[in-house]
């Protein structure tokens, strides 16, 4: 875990990346929240941010920020309605 931790903890944005990648990759992804969390990583909502809505919900009502997560649920329902109609 400490090596974990040392990755999580590194400022080299690039890395952490290549980091969530492979957890998101190797249906890691409860994992990958629960250590960013812990190591209270500043990467991971710029990273889920585009790619990754779903995940990023997820790690959202992890750290208990709630209207983050309706305001997601909002844009990815008007991204679909847009889409339908």
């Amino acid at each position: 875990m400490q090596v974990l931790q040392t990755a999580l903890s590194s400022k080299d944005e690039l890395f952490h990346v290549l980091l969530y990648q492979w957890f998101i990759q190797n249906n890691l992804t409860k994992q990958l929240l629960e250590y960013c969390i812990k190591y209270d990583s500043s990467y991971i909502e710029g990273f889920l941010d585009a790619d990754y809505p779903e995940i990023l919900a997820n790690y959202y009502i992890l750290v208990h920020k709630y209207v983050e997560v309706f305001i997601l649920r909002i844009c990815f329902f008007q991204c679909v309605y847009f889409i339908l109609f």
